[in-house]
């Protein structure tokens, strides 16, 4: 049985499409901007995100970005593979993508909102952002039908698999 389950996963997994948006970045000048935002469009913001969003440095200046949310397999993982967070972000500068503005977090719950399903995640690849001596990303999430943004912890031993999605900037 655990053989079909890894197929059926292995199969799932190769047929997550990326997702190409455009966002506007720089348009918002505070944390509680951002907060403002989201509390009046019914979305939350979890613990370590509000510490994380009170540390990011915003984007002075407006202008917009292409970003490509894109599944592990697809950056080339093998299904059986766990990598670590720089591991990822050296295979995707291979690729030619770059990191995203940790601003981006905030910015892609306000921006996008569709191709997701209840429960789907992803990370927004930045540099990692300290709270409390510990490195995390922005990491939106929907959940209990609506959209919120989280963080993780990205330290040593933390691994992803191949279904697991990190959002970058594709160069135009």
């Amino acid at each position: 049985m655990k053989d079909k389950t890894n197929d059926l996963m292995k199969k799932n997994t190769e047929n997550v499409p990326n997702i190409e948006e455009t966002i506007a970045i720089g348009a918002v000048v505070s944390a509680d901007g951002f907060r403002k935002m989201f509390y009046k469009r019914g979305m939350t913001i979890d613990g370590y995100a509000q510490e994380i969003l009170d540390k990011i440095p915003l984007t002075k200046e407006r202008k917009e970005i292409k970003i490509i949310i894109i599944s592990l397999a697809n950056l080339g993982f093998g299904f059986n593979e766990n990598v670590e967070y720089p591991t990822i972000c050296l295979k995707a500068k291979e690729m030619g993508l770059k990191l995203c503005p940790a601003e981006v977090g905030p910015q892609v719950c306000l921006q996008i909102f569709k191709g997701f399903q209840e429960g789907d995640w992803f990370g927004v690849a930045s540099e990692p952002i300290i709270v409390d001596g510990i490195s995390r990303l922005f990491s939106p999430k929907w959940s209990d039908k609506k959209l919120s943004l989280s963080s993780h912890f990205i330290g040593p031993g933390v691994t992803y698999s191949a279904h697991h999605r990190f959002a970058f900037i594709k160069p135009t």
